[in-house]
This record gives structure tokens, sequence and C-alpha cells, in this order.
């Protein structure tokens, strides 16, 4: 790791005179298909997955791998490279939605969840199934995936020097300044490398569909949505799982069923308890489920996870408030804007409630925080909360979370998201070139994200909006428009 400082200063201090060197370098280095020895050396620093998990077990922590800079340099290329192609040639499934361009968190959680409510809102119940792969990064079958490289399509310089890449790493793992013998790496793809999460993106792209249900992925989580109306829905969706389970077990993957859990999405309180089985054990049925950090309920109501979002960002908030006390405003804000504020809108475009007494509360932990800055500069008297507000150069969360659903919706219409349910989901008008308002029975869905972001996407000034985007940037232009009109 010292020659990667070395290296990394040398190559900051030296950058006009030493790209050409590079480049000649390590385009020499894939038109002959070698890999240097020092590339596939890796620092593994084990980390915790906390949750008061017990820290005297190895299972509890997440390796991750710190590989040389040039190595890592050189991997952005290719990764780009090969992202571009993928995409292009659409070899990848709709149902990934991590580690790929205009894809992401909110993005699989949009989709389950306009796809719940939807069903919700026409009085169908709706299970999901909650798959949880067991170091899945680690155990990938390196023979394996080469053959799934060739198959879909990667072949010539690119293909032997990834194939030459995945072979012959070696690691050591570094712990409280301890360094461990090294020892070779034969599965798996190193976590903390820029290649590792594209070819693990590879690796299981292509996991079994269903045509009655809905597959949901992001890295190694794997959700399944099916709509019960019926015995024989429950039966297929059983069916489903023990072909996944049964393709897991060839890609020498392996499903923890103690970590995999199914709950049931329905208006009935009353609607039965699903039964699933992964190799002959039960499934756990929680009364509310985590999916990439959202706390969802049966009844598809976002009280719990709020409650839960407005805690931490007071203890957050209290925390910083302490440690900088002998600090001015400045620190204060910095830190807020910089740990408080992600918290309470991390994904905020799917949960933002229309509950008055929920708004509330979320906003409670903004006004706090701008109480206590104002209150440290001096000279300055804000009474209301607006005039603190734009004092901080701060908007209330509410008006961010509107924008937000824009924002979400806009990287619908322009695009982005073309070939996804979210895409299906959303109608144009032939005649006017506008979305069309999705309606509901239920005040829930009206509220949901699609529905709700289509109102206020129509508030804004059919001049501005049409026609309607077709690329990121109009997007965001449209966007910034929305959140000065809401604003003003």
């Amino acid at each position: 790791m010292k020659r990667s400082g070395w290296w990394a200063m040398w190559l900051v201090g030296q950058v006009q005179f030493s790209y050409p060197s590079t480049t000649r370098v390590m385009q020499d280095l894939f038109d002959s298909g070698v890999v240097p020895e020092d590339w596939r050396r890796a620092l593994v620093t084990p980390l915790h997955k906390g949750k008061g998990k017990p820290q005297d077990e190895p299972r509890h922590y997440r390796p991750v791998s710190i590989t040389s800079i040039a190595s890592r340099t050189f991997e952005r290329v290719i990764n780009s490279q090969l992202l571009d192609f993928l995409e292009r040639s659409n070899c990848l499934a709709d149902s990934r939605h991590g580690f790929r361009p205009n894809r992401s968190c909110e993005t699989a959680l949009a989709t389950v969840t306009h796809f719940v409510s939807n069903q919700m809102d026409n009085s169908i119940s709706t299970d999901l199934i909650q798959l949880d792969l067991s170091n899945a990064f680690d155990t990938l079958d390196i023979k394996l995936l080469t053959r799934k490289l060739a198959q879909t399509g990667i072949c010539g310089p690119i293909l032997a020097w990834l194939t030459v890449f995945l072979h012959g790493h070696s690691q050591r793992v570094v712990y409280k300044g301890s360094r461990s013998a090294g020892s070779p790496v034969l599965w798996g793809v190193p976590q903390g490398s820029v290649l590792g999460p594209t070819l693990f993106l590879l690796y299981v792209n292509d996991m079994p569909r269903n045509a009655k249900c809905l597959l949901v992925q992001y890295a190694d989580d794997t959700s399944i949505v099916a709509p019960i109306s019926s015995p024989a829905d429950s039966r297929n969706l059983q069916g489903y799982l023990s072909e996944i389970e049964r393709w897991t077990l060839m890609q020498r993957l392996q499903i923890s069923a103690s970590k995999s859990s199914v709950i049931r999405f329905s208006n009935n309180r009353k609607n039965g308890t699903p039964v699933y089985t992964v190799s002959g054990s039960p499934l756990a049925v929680p009364d509310t489920i985590c999916i990439l950090g959202i706390t969802f309920s049966r009844d598809l109501d976002f009280s719990a996870h709020i409650n839960g979002v407005v805690s931490k960002a007071r203890r957050t908030l209290g925390f910083i408030s302490w440690v900088t006390r002998p600090c001015g405003a400045g620190a204060l804000h910095a830190l807020y804007t910089a740990l408080v504020l992600p918290t309470m809108e991390y994904c905020s475009a799917i949960w933002s409630p229309s509950q008055r007494h929920l708004r509330e509360r979320l906003e409670s932990v903004q006004r706090r925080a701008a109480r206590a800055t104002c209150g440290r500069s001096p000279g300055t008297v804000y009474n209301s909360y607006g005039a603190r507000l734009g004092f901080l150069g701060w908007r209330p969360l509410s008006e961010r979370r509107q924008t937000s659903r824009v924002r979400a919706l806009c990287r619908v219409l322009d695009g982005s998201l073309s070939g996804t349910p979210l895409f299906s989901a959303v109608r144009v008008n032939k005649r006017t070139g506008q979305p069309e308002p999705l309606r509901g029975r239920t005040s829930r869905h009206c509220e949901s994200l699609l529905p709700a972001a289509i109102r206020d996407f129509l508030t804004i000034p059919q001049s501005a909006r049409s026609p309607l985007p077709s690329s990121s940037d109009e997007s965001r232009e449209l966007c910034k428009l929305f959140s000065r009109r809401v604003a003003s």
C-alpha cells in the first residue's frame, strides 16, 4: 500500500507529463492481457455490520478489499466501457437496479411500492419475499463467471484481460494494526474493487423470471412480489421460489432461510398468514420488513419508518449540537446539512407522508436545527421559522420532498427508466403529450409516489413542460423550475 501511496503522489504531482506514458503502459497491459501481480494483492479490512451484532464472530464483518490505486484507476476505464456495452446491447435484466446508470435504491423501492399500492388499491393482497444471499460477493465461481462473460458477448482482449484479472488474487487481513499472512483467493470478487459490482451484476443477471411475479434486485438484495387472490397464486409463488433456490445452487450461491422473510400487504388485517419455505425451513413473517433501509408495514403505511427517521435525526442533531458548542453557527450548519438532512431525505419520495402530524414531526427536526443555528449567529433575531429558513438559505422539508417526487417522475418521462414497470405505469396522452393523472380508490394510493408526482408535475406551466423532457439535463432544469415555483 505504501507503493500505491507514492504512485498516487507522483501521478498527481506530474499529471501534465505522466499521463501520455501512463496511458501507453496501460494500453500495453490491456493489449497483452497482463495484470501486474501487485494489482492482484489486497489488504482486507473487516467492517462490523453493526445493529447490535456480536463483534467476536467473523460472519458479522464485511470484508472490504483495499487494492492498488493503479489497479483501481485501470479498472475504472475497463468498467466504464463494460457498462456502456452492456447498456447499449440491453444485456442486463430490467429487474436489476444496482450498479447501473440511472438506477438506484430509489428506483428499486419505487417499483416495489407502486406495484404493491396499485394491487391494494384494487383490494388484492400482495406477498413480498425478501431473500438474503449468504456472502454472495465472496462465493462467486470464477470459472462460471468467465463463461457468463463470454455468453454475454464479451470477447477479444477485454475478455482475455478480465480472465487474467479474476485469477491469481491474494489477500491479507489488516485489523487493529496487525496483518495476517497472505492467502490465495479462489472464489468471489473483491469487495471494494471497481469491477467487482459489475461482475456480480453479470453473474446473477440470469436469475429466473416468472410472468406472475415482480422481481426487483439491488446488489445481493432480492425482492419477489406477487398478487395473491387465490391459493393457486400462493402455490405459484412457492414454485417460483423453489426455482430460484435451484438456480442459486447451480450458481454456487446459497439463500439464508434464517435471514429471509415474507410479508403480506393487505387492506384486511385478518387475511391470513403467508407460508413459504426455503430448503424446507419456513420463512419468518414479521409485522414490518426493511428493504434497502426503508421500513414497510403490512398496510403500506410508513409511520414506523418516519418515526425511526425522526428519532435518529434528533439523536444526530443533539450530538452535533453538543460537539460544536465551542464553534460558531457555520460548523453546526455544515454538520446538519452533511449528517442530519441526508438521514431525513433518503428515498423520501417513496415515503413522503400526507398526514399532517407526520409532516410536522419531520419538520420539527429542522425547526430545532434552524433555531440552534440562528442562536449562534450574533446580531440575528428571527422569531418565525420562515425567517430563519430564509436567513440560513434552507427550504421546508415538505417542499424538498415534493421536488424529490417530481425529480423521480422526470427520470421516468425522459426515458432513463425505459423498460421498467415504472415506465409502463405512466401513461402519456397522445393528444396533449402530457402524462395522464393516475387515479385511485383510496387516499393512500392517490398520495403514493407516481400519482402525487404527476399531480405536482401538471402544476408546472404547460409551456415549460411541453414537450416532455427527453434527457437528464432537461429533467434537471424542469425540476429547478418546479422547485422555484413551490418556494414562491
